[in-house]
């Protein structure tokens, strides 16, 4: 991003830079971090087993850290919006490809390949990389530490929200999280 050290841009725009980048990975790490939540609704809508689903997000997991650096590298000398277009593109087609997909070639491809790099293009990475550019050195420790926190909230109150009605791409998938707990505590809830 061109103009990034200069020092209008770093006093007028560091704030709206920390939120952005802070934004952005909220997106793309709640996106990937609350994927486990699907395993239930996958498996209905795709026809596939337990093994399956959980192949495509086990190799979602490798290629997220493996692209990380490919994209740092890019980043490094295309620049940083370039990666993050191109990686919110990638992501998407992912999340689309996969309320389409009915084969474990096509669920890996889709969750386990594209929708991974595409939240990887969007990761810790290249954002912090990023923002500690256009920042004064006294700023950046705690920008970095702003930007790492941005995720939490999903940690926090995803977990709290009725996963019964969780729909995915409109095919009606329901899934309650607690379907697969053990019968005394399916027991024990309250209805």
């Amino acid at each position: 991003m061109p103009g990034l050290n200069s020092a209008a841009a770093r006093q007028n725009g560091s704030g709206y830079l920390v939120f952005a980048a802070a934004a952005i990975l909220l997106i793309t790490m709640g996106a990937r971090q609350s994927l486990g939540l699907f395993v239930g609704p996958l498996k209905t809508a795709t026809g596939l087993g337990i093994v399956a689903v959980s192949f495509a997000l086990a190799i979602g997991q490798f290629v997220w850290g493996l692209t990380q650096p490919v994209f740092g590298a890019i980043a490094d000398r295309h620049g940083s919006g370039v990666v993050l277009v191109a990686g919110a593109l990638v992501l998407a087609v992912g999340a689309a490809l996969t309320t389409v997909v009915s084969s474990e070639l096509g669920l890996t491809l889709s969750l386990g390949i594209l929708f991974a790099a595409g939240a990887a293009a969007g990761s810790f990475s290249i954002l912090i990389g990023v923002t500690m550019q256009g920042l004064k050195p006294e700023k950046r420790a705690f920008a970095a530490g702003v930007i790492s926190r941005s995720d939490q909230p999903i940690h926090h109150n995803y977990g709290r929200l009725d996963h019964r009605d969780v729909c995915l791409g409109g095919r009606g998938a329901r899934h309650d999280p607690l379907d697969a707990a053990t019968p005394e505590i399916q027991s024990s809830r309250v209805s």
